[in-house]
């Protein structure tokens, strides 16, 4: 039995259960790894147990990957600058549902974040990242904190209130 070795003087780490349990792209990853390593395909295939063909075809192969939401970016003006696809200017929609919320209460809110998700019919997470942005942008204050069982008491700032009646063409007349 010869010793395979990658140029490092390693022997390939994986067998052959462990490359055919793992998902497809990081098998050609895998794959792939080992043959920048330095070791030929046949030298790949013959501890493994596989046809030269099937290693081939393996590190071959392209796979759909989507990148992490936050990692993604688009090139919107289609001149090469691209920019990340998180939006990391302008409010989340969460916060716009919020806002409206509020503004359909006279600015104030005394809600929990699980009814008001369940009032809006959208997530937790959607909540808390609209509220957050709402009050690092200054347009909601907390003016009492909650206690006991009782939610904290949220309300638009004087720019909140500009900000709503702007944005939902709201009757600033005060009728």
């Amino acid at each position: 039995m010869s010793f395979v070795a990658d140029r490092f003087g390693f022997p390939p780490v994986v067998t052959q259960q462990q490359l055919a349990a793992m998902a497809p792209h990081v098998r050609s990853e895998c794959v792939a790894l080992m043959r920048e390593a330095g070791l030929t395909i046949e030298q790949i295939a013959r501890p493994l147990n596989v046809r030269p063909a099937v290693i081939e075809r393996l590190a071959s192969a392209r796979h759909r990957y989507q990148l992490p939401r936050a990692a993604e970016t688009v090139d919107e003006a289609g001149d090469g600058t691209s920019k990340p696809a998180h939006r990391t200017e302008g409010l989340p929609r969460g916060s716009f549902l919020i806002l409206k919320y509020a503004a359909q209460r006279q600015f104030e809110l005394s809600i929990g974040k699980d009814d008001l998700a369940s009032e809006l019919g959208v997530s937790h997470k959607m909540i808390d990242a609209g509220m957050a942005r709402l009050l690092d942008e200054g347009l909601i204050v907390r003016a009492a904190a909650g206690s006991g069982h009782k939610p904290a008491l949220y309300r638009a700032t004087e720019r909140g209130e500009q900000f709503a009646a702007a944005v939902f063409h709201l009757d600033t007349t005060g009728a």
